[in-house]
């Protein structure tokens, strides 16, 4: 749609076919002074851009972003959608559910000014997953902020099936034990109870035959996980339709083993670079506001003015 309209609209070549080696070259190749990052699986509003933009210049921040709204189409996807846009099923990842502007540790997708990339290092392409995650914990370790404007708004298209979405979530699991790694004083103790969770799980059926205790403290943890499972499920119903209760009640389990045993096997892989040192960052200069060049930059995006 954008080839053949009045947008000027660049293909470039992505050797690697990883996305953040795809969005270095597209940040390198631009010439504006602000990047606003589209993935796949996405539609954004008519007025994104504009919107993205304007929040850049009121909230004064170096990165923001909307929330990720699921489009419930299909009944795998109601179930996802259901699940991630609720506090059980995603935790503390605001940006899924949250329509209070506030500071985060992440958004989704992100609006950027481009010399703050240029500072902060741009993308890290070791990070199949997770590599904005990892890029706004380099931005915030700057004295960078990261603020979530609900008025940013796209749609975002879910996996349409359970096996699709476990491999999703088993990397993001994976790829933030890599977060971690690079950037300890980032750890959340939110992000690793499904690690912990999924350690228990396993640890616990194999103990429990032997170990009188073990037994009674796994079958105690696994009847809580259900009655949460089945309660929220039975919220999403109210909400989404009672005919995804069910799936709805597998997804949450799909989503927080994924994770989990992603993290669980990601320490193991990557277990060398818990030798390493906390990654040093170049504090961000100070600005009247981040959305231009701290050293004069007198070209402003049209329809933006200065306070």
């Amino acid at each position: 749609a954008l080839a053949g309209g009045t947008i000027p609209v660049r293909l470039l070549d992505n050797p690697s076919r990883f996305v953040p080696a795809a969005m270095n070259i597209g940040i390198r190749a631009s010439s504006g002074s602000v990047i606003v990052r589209v993935d796949g699986h996405t539609i954004i509003a008519q007025d994104y851009v504009r919107c993205a933009v304007q929040a850049l210049h009121r909230t004064r921040a170096h990165n923001v972003g909307g929330l990720m709204c699921p489009v419930p189409e299909g009944h795998v996807r109601r179930s996802v959608t259901a699940a991630t846009s609720s506090r059980f099923g995603v935790g503390a990842a605001v940006f899924h559910y949250s329509e209070t502007e506030r500071e985060a540790d992440t958004v989704y997708l992100g609006t950027y000014p481009k010399w703050v990339l240029e500072h902060v290092g741009m993308y890290d392409e070791e990070f199949v997953r997770n590599q904005d995650d990892e890029l706004n914990d380099r931005l915030r370790k700057a004295g960078g902020r990261v603020m979530l404007c609900p008025e940013i708004r796209s749609d975002y298209y879910p996996r349409t099936t359970l096996t699709k979405l476990a491999k999703q979530y088993f990397q993001y699991g994976w790829w933030k034990v890599r977060c971690y790694q690079k950037h300890p004083r980032d750890v959340s103790l939110a992000h690793l109870v499904p690690g912990a969770f999924a350690l228990a799980l396993a640890g616990g059926a194999v103990l429990m035959p032997f170990i009188g205790i073990v037994r009674l403290l796994w079958v105690a943890m696994l009847s809580v996980y259900a009655a949460g499972a089945v309660a929220f499920s039975l919220a999403a119903g109210r909400t989404h339709g009672w005919t995804i209760v069910p799936t709805t009640g597998l997804v949450f389990p799909i989503v927080h083993l994924s994770y989990g045993f992603g993290f669980v096997l990601g320490a193991f892989r990557f277990a060398a670079g818990w030798m390493s040192v906390d990654t040093k960052i170049q504090p961000l200069p100070s600005t009247d506001s981040p959305l231009w060049a701290p050293h004069g930059c007198d070209e402003r995006p049209e329809g933006i003015h200065g306070d």
